[in-house]
Order: C-alpha cells, then sequence, then structure tokens
C-alpha cells in the first residue's frame, strides 16, 4: 500500500488515528472525506496532532501528519507514507499581530516560523 497510489476510500478499512472531534483539524478531515463521498470513521481520538505519530508508529492504525514532521520516521521505516490519488488540501494558518506593541525574541521567531515558505509571507 505504501509504495502505490490509493484511493481515499480504499482506507476506509484501517482503524483511523485523528485529534478529538472538538478540533478544526476533525472538522478538515471530516470535509476531506465527504468530499469525496467516502465514510470517516475515527477510530482512535488524540488529545493533540502530535500523539498521532506515535500512535501510528506503534501500529495502532494510520493517520493524517506532516510529511515534513514525519520524515525522520518515514526515513526510519518507522512508518510509511501513502499517496492518496485525491489530494489533500492545504490548511491555512491566520496570523493576526498587534504593530503598535514591541515584539520578543519568540515571537519573531514564531512569526518567521509561521511565515517561512509561504506566498504571503
Amino acid at each position: 500500500m505504501a509504495d502505490q497510489l490509493c484511493h481515499l476510500n480504499d482506507l476506509s478499512r484501517y482503524s483511523l488515528i485523528c485529534p478529538g472531534s472538538d478540533t478544526s483539524t476533525y472538522h478538515f478531515y471530516q470535509r476531506f472525506y465527504l468530499k469525496y463521498d467516502c465514510p470517516f470513521h475515527v477510530d482512535m481520538e488524540t488529545a493533540t496532532m502530535d500523539q498521532v505519530l506515535p500512535m501510528v508508529r506503534h501500529n495502532l492504525g494510520i493517520g493524517f501528519y506532516s510529511e515534513m514532521l514525519a520524515s525522520e520516521s518515514i526515513a526510519r521505516k518507522e512508518v510509511y507514507q501513502i499517496h492518496l490519488v485525491e489530494p489533500v488540501p492545504d490548511r491555512v494558518i491566520s496570523l493576526i499581530e498587534d504593530t503598535s506593541r514591541p515584539q520578543r525574541t519568540a515571537v519573531r521567531e514564531l512569526i518567521r516560523m509561521i511565515t517561512a515558505g509561504t506566498p504571503t509571507g
């Protein structure tokens, strides 16, 4: 499965790990599945996105996770990337800042990280 293209619907037979139903991530993927008329059944809910990768690594199911953040685990073959026919939509992060107040170094670094590589950043 990891070396071939899969349809989103093919994933329905596997346990899905996702942040809880009270999160925007849950609703993001729920809409993604709905767009392609696929059943969206989460078998294991996590409190945070950071918990998805360790659960996948321990073979508890499959989950959506940033390729960049999972790259080391993929390289070590602890997890495998599933390539989908259906493109996963990009996520949007909105940043609002108060430019009338001085910014601490940590805030500037966070803004730099968020805006790095973005077309508008």
